[in-house]
Formats: structure tokens, sequence, C-alpha cells
């Protein structure tokens, strides 16, 4: 029997050669699947949190009250698996969800897979997902790692940025109410060092579920 993963890269092929590119690597993807907790910690302290090894961004108004925006690990809505990650807004607010600094080779080409589940409650727009790559280590987030195991416990928010960021690709989501799989492609930067995906509500409603984000090599 095939197992999941496996099935999960049968479909990246079929999706890329449908754009007339071939599957070389897969990339690990920090908790991409948002089934890792951190050690020791229960389904029960996690759910309702940022997922482990990712960071939010989250830019508000101070006016917006608490339970009106969130990016957190959720059991409601899954595309595999026991988790998801939600992200919603009610209000005139912005959220940026980005993994974990991905080493990369610059000059060749990434493809990004993003399983997502735009909810029509809210939303009149889709979510966005991003490829941003980074000269260094030292991307928007600087010296700090906010995606430690201490900085999911303290929840520390991201302080995400663009000023050192070499490029990006983004596309969107286009259904309601159904798991969609978007990729997003681009050529790595020749200095090009890292990669981080990202998914972005811009300052509007939004209601979503994210889950089973890879990373690939391609020809």
């Amino acid at each position: 029997m095939r197992t999941f993963r496996t099935v999960v890269i049968f479909v990246l092929c079929v999706l890329l050669a449908s754009f007339g590119l071939v599957y070389a690597q897969d990339l690990a993807v920090f908790n991409g699947d948002f089934e890792l907790l951190p050690e020791g910690v229960t389904a029960e302290e996690a759910l309702g949190k940022t997922p482990y090894g990712w960071s939010a961004s989250i830019a508000t108004a101070p006016t917006i009250p608490d339970g009106h925006i969130s990016a957190s690990l959720t059991d409601a809505k899954v595309f595999s698996g026991k988790f998801a990650v939600r992200l919603y807004t009610n209000d005139a607010a912005s959220i940026l969800l980005s993994s974990r600094p991905i080493p990369i080779q610059g000059g060749l080409t990434y493809a990004a897979l993003f399983r997502i589940f735009d909810v029509d409650d809210l939303a009149t727009n889709h979510t966005q997902a991003y490829m941003e790559f980074w000269a260094d280590d030292q991307g928007w987030w600087g010296h700090r790692d906010f995606w430690s195991e201490e900085s999911w416990r303290e929840q520390t928010p991201g302080g995400w940025g663009t000023s050192k960021r070499l490029s990006a690709v983004w596309a969107a989501a286009k259904s309601f109410n159904t798991w969609e799989e978007v990729i997003v492609m681009a050529d790595a930067p020749a200095n090009a060092k890292y990669v981080t995906l990202s998914l972005w509500i811009p300052r509007r409603p939004m209601h979503t579920y994210i889950d089973e984000i890879q990373l690939a090599v391609v020809e």
C-alpha cells in the first residue's frame, strides 16, 4: 500500500507535469503538515495556538478585540492527518504565516504546493501563497529564531518585512469551500540561500484553512 506521502508526491508530479516541469527532489518543510507538536505538549495544549515551527506576523488596529483575528492550529478541518492551521480575521487586519527558512541553492527552479480551503462566510477574496527568497540567514528575522520551541511556548509574534528580500512570487486560491491545490513556482535568484513559504491574508475579512505544504526542486 502506498503511504500518504507517496501519494502526495505523485500528485505534485502530476501537477508539475501540467506545467511542462519534472519533479527532481523533495525538500523538507519543517512541520509542513502541521502534525508536529513540541516535545511534551498535548494536542489540547497546542490547539488554538500558532503552529510549532511557523511564525505569525499580524498587522492590526489596536481597537480590534481579542478573538477577531488568529493564526492557529486546528482539528476542525484538515486535508490529511489530525491537524491543519486556521487563519481568521473578521476585521481590517492582515496575517502572514511564514515557514522556517529553508536552505536552497540559487539559480534552481522551485515549486511549492499549498493545500488551501477558503471559506466563503466572510471572504470575497482568496488566500495568497508566497515563495520568498533571501540572500542569507538574516532575512526579516535577523538574529532571532521565531520558529524555535521557546518561541512557540512564548507565542512570539513575527516581525516580517521585505527590505532584505531578493524576490517573491505568489499565487492565490480560486475556490471556496473545497480543498484546492495551489502551486507557486519560481527561479531562485543566483545569490539566494534561503526560501520561506508564506500564507498571506491582506487587510480584509478572511477565513481559511491550510494543510500539507511541500517544496520541491524541479527541472
